[in-house]
Protein backbone atom coordinates (compact mmCIF):
# COMPACT_ATOMS: atom_id res chain seq x y z
CA UNK A 1 0.00 0.00 0.00
CA UNK A 2 1.35 3.34 -0.86
CA UNK A 3 1.09 6.46 1.26
CA UNK A 4 1.17 9.84 0.29
CA UNK A 5 1.85 12.62 1.76
CA UNK A 6 -0.09 15.73 2.34
CA UNK A 7 0.22 18.41 -0.88
CA UNK A 8 0.60 21.21 1.64
CA UNK A 9 3.92 20.19 3.12
CA UNK A 10 6.34 22.14 0.36
CA UNK A 11 4.73 25.21 0.91
CA UNK A 12 4.79 24.56 4.80
CA UNK A 13 8.52 24.47 4.34
CA UNK A 14 9.05 26.95 1.81
CA UNK A 15 7.38 29.17 4.46
CA UNK A 16 9.63 28.21 7.31
CA UNK A 17 12.63 28.47 5.06
CA UNK A 18 11.47 32.11 4.50
CA UNK A 19 10.96 32.56 8.11
CA UNK A 20 14.39 31.02 9.38
CA UNK A 21 16.08 33.76 6.98
CA UNK A 22 14.47 36.64 8.11
CA UNK A 23 15.33 36.25 11.52
CA UNK A 24 18.79 37.99 11.57
CA UNK A 25 16.81 40.73 9.68
CA UNK A 26 14.50 40.68 12.71
CA UNK A 27 17.05 40.78 15.13
CA UNK A 28 19.07 44.15 13.34
CA UNK A 29 16.28 45.50 12.94
CA UNK A 30 15.05 45.54 16.99
CA UNK A 31 18.53 46.22 18.28
CA UNK A 32 19.21 49.68 19.37
CA UNK A 33 21.57 51.65 18.60
CA UNK A 34 25.04 52.76 20.17
CA UNK A 35 24.54 55.86 22.00
CA UNK A 36 26.59 58.54 21.42
CA UNK A 37 26.30 61.59 23.72
CA UNK A 38 26.53 59.55 27.03
CA UNK A 39 28.96 61.31 29.73
CA UNK A 40 32.42 59.15 29.92
CA UNK A 41 32.13 57.87 33.30
CA UNK A 42 36.11 56.56 33.33
CA UNK A 43 38.75 55.16 31.33
CA UNK A 44 41.43 53.02 31.38
CA UNK A 45 44.71 51.59 29.93
CA UNK A 46 45.14 47.97 30.46
CA UNK A 47 48.48 47.03 30.40
CA UNK A 48 50.31 43.58 30.93
CA UNK A 49 53.67 43.28 31.83
CA UNK A 50 55.35 45.61 28.03
CA UNK A 51 52.23 44.83 25.91
CA UNK A 52 49.18 47.27 25.74
CA UNK A 53 46.00 45.57 25.83
CA UNK A 54 43.37 47.73 24.97
CA UNK A 55 42.20 51.29 25.82
CA UNK A 56 39.20 50.46 28.15
CA UNK A 57 36.00 53.89 28.58
CA UNK A 58 32.84 53.40 29.95
CA UNK A 59 29.67 55.81 29.80
CA UNK A 60 26.20 55.85 31.15
CA UNK A 61 23.54 58.36 30.50
CA UNK A 62 22.96 61.34 32.59
CA UNK A 63 20.18 60.31 34.68
CA UNK A 64 22.23 56.85 35.59
CA UNK A 65 22.23 55.53 39.08
CA UNK A 66 24.89 56.76 41.45
CA UNK A 67 23.80 55.29 44.66
CA UNK A 68 24.59 51.51 43.71
CA UNK A 69 26.81 49.45 41.43
CA UNK A 70 27.45 51.02 38.30
CA UNK A 71 26.61 48.07 36.21
CA UNK A 72 23.82 46.62 38.05
CA UNK A 73 20.25 47.15 36.68
CA UNK A 74 20.94 50.42 34.15
CA UNK A 75 22.09 51.22 30.91
CA UNK A 76 25.66 51.01 30.19
CA UNK A 77 28.00 51.29 27.59
CA UNK A 78 31.30 49.60 27.15
CA UNK A 79 34.34 50.30 24.83
CA UNK A 80 37.47 48.25 24.58
CA UNK A 81 39.55 49.81 21.87
CA UNK A 82 42.40 47.09 21.22
CA UNK A 83 46.10 47.76 20.78
CA UNK A 84 47.10 44.68 19.79
CA UNK A 85 45.57 41.48 17.40
CA UNK A 86 43.72 39.16 19.22
CA UNK A 87 42.02 35.72 18.34
CA UNK A 88 38.43 35.03 19.41
CA UNK A 89 39.73 31.77 20.49
CA UNK A 90 42.34 34.00 22.67
CA UNK A 91 39.04 36.22 23.69
CA UNK A 92 36.97 33.54 24.92
CA UNK A 93 39.72 31.71 27.05
CA UNK A 94 40.40 34.82 29.17
CA UNK A 95 36.67 35.62 29.15
CA UNK A 96 35.75 31.85 30.50
CA UNK A 97 38.73 32.57 32.99
CA UNK A 98 37.95 36.16 34.31
CA UNK A 99 33.87 35.44 34.77
CA UNK A 100 34.63 32.32 36.95
CA UNK A 101 34.30 34.66 39.99
CA UNK A 102 31.27 36.35 38.38
CA UNK A 103 29.16 33.31 37.52
CA UNK A 104 28.75 29.60 38.03
CA UNK A 105 29.85 26.83 35.49
CA UNK A 106 26.01 26.14 34.46
CA UNK A 107 26.45 29.67 33.32
CA UNK A 108 29.50 30.29 32.02
CA UNK A 109 28.67 26.74 29.87
CA UNK A 110 25.49 28.44 28.21
CA UNK A 111 27.15 31.65 27.52
CA UNK A 112 30.36 30.99 25.88
CA UNK A 113 29.24 29.55 22.90
CA UNK A 114 27.36 32.18 22.26
CA UNK A 115 29.93 34.77 22.67
CA UNK A 116 32.22 31.79 20.26
CA UNK A 117 29.01 32.47 17.91
CA UNK A 118 29.36 36.40 18.12
CA UNK A 119 32.58 37.41 18.46
CA UNK A 120 35.46 37.72 15.52
CA UNK A 121 39.41 37.95 15.87
CA UNK A 122 39.84 41.58 16.87
CA UNK A 123 43.15 43.43 15.15
CA UNK A 124 45.03 46.73 16.50
CA UNK A 125 42.33 49.93 16.01
CA UNK A 126 39.66 47.52 16.53
CA UNK A 127 36.76 48.59 19.01
CA UNK A 128 34.34 46.12 20.50
CA UNK A 129 31.59 47.74 22.37
CA UNK A 130 29.19 46.25 25.11
CA UNK A 131 25.64 47.74 25.45
CA UNK A 132 23.42 47.31 28.26
CA UNK A 133 19.92 47.98 27.96
CA UNK A 134 17.56 49.10 30.79
CA UNK A 135 15.91 45.42 29.74
CA UNK A 136 19.13 43.63 31.00
CA UNK A 137 20.20 41.98 27.50
CA UNK A 138 23.66 42.93 26.10
CA UNK A 139 24.37 43.76 22.86
CA UNK A 140 27.83 43.65 21.24
CA UNK A 141 29.32 45.85 18.62
CA UNK A 142 32.42 45.28 17.28
CA UNK A 143 33.55 48.66 15.36
CA UNK A 144 29.79 50.26 15.57
CA UNK A 145 28.49 47.31 13.37
CA UNK A 146 25.90 44.90 15.73
CA UNK A 147 27.38 41.32 16.00
CA UNK A 148 24.11 40.09 17.99
CA UNK A 149 23.15 39.47 21.51
CA UNK A 150 22.95 37.80 25.06
CA UNK A 151 19.62 38.51 26.75
CA UNK A 152 20.11 36.35 29.81
CA UNK A 153 19.60 39.02 32.29
CA UNK A 154 22.45 37.21 34.50
CA UNK A 155 24.75 37.16 31.66
CA UNK A 156 25.27 41.39 32.32
CA UNK A 157 26.55 41.85 35.29
CA UNK A 158 28.58 39.14 35.57
CA UNK A 159 30.43 40.21 32.04
CA UNK A 160 30.68 43.53 33.67
CA UNK A 161 32.08 42.38 36.80
CA UNK A 162 35.33 41.26 34.91
CA UNK A 163 35.97 45.49 34.70
CA UNK A 164 34.08 46.81 37.33
CA UNK A 165 33.98 45.15 40.21
CA UNK A 166 36.02 45.32 42.99
CA UNK A 167 37.59 42.28 43.13
CA UNK A 168 38.55 42.09 39.27
CA UNK A 169 41.54 41.19 38.89
CA UNK A 170 42.70 44.75 38.00
CA UNK A 171 41.63 46.98 40.85
CA UNK A 172 43.03 49.77 39.57
CA UNK A 173 41.11 49.59 36.44
CA UNK A 174 38.13 48.89 37.80
CA UNK A 175 38.19 51.82 40.19
CA UNK A 176 39.22 54.01 37.25
CA UNK A 177 36.58 53.00 35.05
CA UNK A 178 33.63 53.14 38.02
CA UNK A 179 35.24 57.21 37.91
CA UNK A 180 36.46 56.81 41.47
CA UNK A 181 38.79 59.55 42.33
CA UNK A 182 42.40 58.38 43.30
CA UNK A 183 45.24 58.11 41.89
CA UNK A 184 44.48 54.88 40.09
CA UNK A 185 42.13 57.24 37.81
CA UNK A 186 44.83 58.14 35.77
CA UNK A 187 45.29 54.78 32.90
CA UNK A 188 47.07 51.61 34.38
CA UNK A 189 50.53 51.84 34.33
CA UNK A 190 53.04 48.89 33.21
CA UNK A 191 55.22 47.68 35.90
CA UNK A 192 58.46 49.32 35.77
CA UNK A 193 60.99 46.19 33.74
Amino acid sequence: MLIRRPATRKPLLAWAGLWLLLQPACLYATAPPLPRDWPLVGEAQLSVLWWDIYQARLFRPEHGHRNHSPWEGQPLLLELTYQRDISADQLLRETESQLQPFSSGEQRRQWLPQLARLWPDVHKGDRLSLFTDAGGAAWFYANGDLLGSISDPAFAPAFLSIWLAPESQFPELARALRGEHSSAHQPHQRPDT
